[in-house]
């Protein structure tokens, strides 16, 4: 759990930096930042999202 935490703490630091945002400007990104059980969460949805798109393509 600690080194969750020490991931969470760096990429937010970095999301959080002044360059980073300006990167976002410069390409044209659009902000979707999640970390901890928000980001699971997330991919979650999307777990079952594509599995429900596969199904009714009868590709699972």
């Amino acid at each position: 759990m600690a080194e969750r935490k020490v991931w969470i703490e760096s990429l937010t630091a970095m999301h959080d930096s002044r360059e980073w945002k300006s990167e976002l400007a410069k390409h044209g990104w659009t902000d979707a930042f999640m970390t901890g059980f928000e980001f699971a969460g997330y991919l979650t949805d999307q777990d079952r999202q594509v599995a429900e798109i596969l199904a009714e393509l009868d590709l699972a």
